[in-house]
């Protein structure tokens, strides 16, 4: 998406959480940003931070014993794993409790903005310069988002997203059909998770990136035969930018008859970059590619003739014809140049 709101939440919240025993690359933030920590704001925030004693309590315990020698070799390796495992999945419980607080928080904050703002009007007082005035311990622009989720029920189950990753969601799906949205577009995706258990917050974003990737690309018109949610699932893990950019791209490989999905798979392996040869205004790699690709179609159609004749019925006309209209305008434009140069 063009405004990826999670990345956003991971620099106003915290670091999205990966599992550090699967992700060599993983480096936590050290502070936790709270809720209303505007720059507008003139008052002192306290910054909540996790309880290091009791996260850390089983790691200090063991490295305390592998450093007196208590334990040592393969026990000590052994024992290390299961309490790195342990100290991950508290690490992760305190990571999500501090999302869901912080985002019921908001919503309880906008219900009682909206339970105000009637008060305010039959002051006389204009909202828009009462909260700059009278709330200066919070912006105009957030305390609106509170509002605006707290007008969502629909998203109230779904804290553990977090604030920005909720306000996200809710803009997402505010074309679904029905009252309960949110639920319905993660129904659609097939995404589910335990409300009252345990959840990887990390899976669950990715596979919310993905949906909401799927929708920007049915927005734009990109035939739903081009991509499905596995695909899109791969792309987003890939980290492709779905920008207009890319809808350009995939238009443009449609209009000519292309493959659409095709360049999508050839960007999802390409580390979710669109490929040189896609977007390479190069005069000179251009004339190289065609050259290259036109020796591999020569081959191709030699090929289809001489081992494989019966597939020959199986070449796309619409293709095939465009194919045809392209090599002859392309023999008379060259046509034409050697006649000017002649003349």
């Amino acid at each position: 998406m063009n405004d990826n709101i999670f990345k956003q939440e991971e620099k106003q919240q915290i670091d999205e959480f990966v599992d550090p025993l699967v992700d060599e690359n993983y480096s936590p933030s050290t502070t936790l940003d709270v809720i209303g920590s505007d720059s507008t704001t003139t008052i002192d925030v306290q910054i909540t931070a996790v309880d290091d004693e009791a996260l850390n309590k089983n790691a200090e315990q063991w490295l305390a014993e592998f450093r007196s020698g208590e334990i040592k070799g393969k026990e000590a390796l052994d024992m290390a794993m299961d309490v790195m495992e342990e100290t991950v999945k508290e690490f992760n419980k305190t990571v999500n409790m501090f999302l869901r607080t912080t985002a019921d928080a908001a919503i309880s904050i906008g219900k009682m903005a909206l339970a105000i703002k009637p008060i305010v009007k039959s002051e006389g007082l204009l909202w828009e310069k009462f909260v700059p005035k009278k709330m200066k311990f919070i912006s105009l622009r957030n305390l609106q988002k509170y509002i605006n989720l707290a007008k969502r029920e629909d998203c109230h189950p779904f804290t553990f997203l977090g604030i920005d990753g909720l306000d996200f969601l809710c803009k997402e799906t505010k074309d679904f059909k029905g009252e309960d949205k949110v639920r319905s577009f993660l129904e659609k995706y097939g995404i589910e998770f335990k409300e009252k258990g345990e959840y990887e917050l990390s899976k669950i974003k990715l596979l919310i990136r993905a949906g909401c990737n799927c929708e920007f690309l049915k927005k734009h018109g990109i035939n739903k035969d081009a991509y499905d949610f596995e695909l899109v699932k791969h792309l987003t893990l890939s980290g492709t930018d779905f920008n207009l950019s890319l809808i350009n791209e995939l238009k443009k490989a449609e209009s000519i008859k292309g493959d659409p999905r095709l360049l999508l798979k050839e960007i999802s392996a390409n580390n979710g970059k669109v490929p040189k040869y896609v977007t390479d205004d190069d005069p000179e790699k251009r004339v190289k590619d065609f050259n290259s690709l036109s020796s591999k179609i020569i081959i191709t159609i030699d090929t289809l003739f001489t081992k494989y004749p019966e597939q020959v019925k199986a070449v796309d006309d619409e293709i095939l014809s465009k194919v045809e209209q392209m090599i002859q305008a392309l023999l008379k434009k060259k046509n034409q140049e050697k006649q000017d140069e002649a003349a």
